[in-house]
C-alpha cells in the first residue's frame, strides 16, 4: 500500500523536545483559576527559550516527503520555536492545538490536516509517538506507525506499526514507494 500523504506529530516524534503540553503541567500544579494565566507565561517561555530542542534522526527525510503536514498538541507559535531551533524546515499544513476544538486523543488535528492536503483520511500516513496520537489518528481512519522515543513498546499496541526511531520508518515509507 502506498500512501497519497504522510502527516507526523511534532514532539517526541521530529523533534526531542521534553513533549508535555504547557497547560496540562500547569493544571497539575495550580489552582484552577491560575491555569489560564500560568500556562500563557510558561508558553511565552518556551517560545522563548528552545535550547536543547533537536532533530531526530530521520526528521528532514519525513518532511521531504511529497505531501506531508504536521499535526500537533502544541500551539502554532510553540511548533514554529521548535522547528526553528531544530532547523526543520516548515511544511506548507501545519495544524496545532489552538487549531482545532478537540485535540488528541480526537481524530481533530489529523483530519483537519487531511483535508488541508486534499487527501482522504484513509489514503494517509501518521507518524506518532505516544498513545493519545495513535488514538487520534486511528479515530480519524489513517494508519498509524509509532517510534518508540517517549514511550514504552508495550503502551504503542494499537499502532499498525512500532519501531525503535524514524529511519526504519522512512526506508518502510521508501520500500513501499519503490513496489
Amino acid at each position: 500500500m502506498t500512501f497519497a500523504a504522510v502527516i507526523s506529530d511534532l514532539d517526541g516524534v521530529l523533534v526531542d523536545s521534553g513533549g508535555a503540553t504547557s497547560r496540562d503541567v500547569v493544571a497539575e500544579h495550580v489552582a484552577p483559576a491560575l491555569v489560564d494565566a500560568e500556562a500563557a507565561l510558561l508558553l511565552e517561555l518556551e517560545v522563548s527559550d528552545t535550547r536543547g530542542v533537536v532533530a531526530f534522526a530521520g526528521a528532514a527525510a519525513v518532511l521531504a516527503q511529497p505531501v506531508v503536514a504536521i499535526a500537533t498538541s502544541c500551539t502554532i507559535s510553540l511548533a514554529r520555536a521548535r522547528l526553528r531551533a531544530a532547523g526543520l524546515v516548515e511544511p506548507d499544513v501545519l495544524v496545532s492545538a489552538d487549531q482545532v476544538a478537540r485535540g488528541k486523543p480526537a481524530p481533530d488535528p489529523y483530519l483537519l490536516a487531511a483535508e488541508r492536503l486534499g487527501v482522504q483520511p484513509a489514503d494517509c500516513l501518521v507518524l506518532e509517538d505516544a498513545p493519545s496520537g495513535i488514538a487520534a489518528g486511528r479515530a480519524a481512519g489513517m494508519t498509524v506507525w509509532a517510534v518508540t522515543t517517549t514511550h514504552a513498546e508495550a503502551s504503542l499496541g494499537e499502532a499498525h506499526r512500532v519501531a525503535a526511531g524514524l529511519p526504519e520508518l522512512v526506508a518502510a515509507l521508501g520500500a513501499r514507494s519503490a513496489a
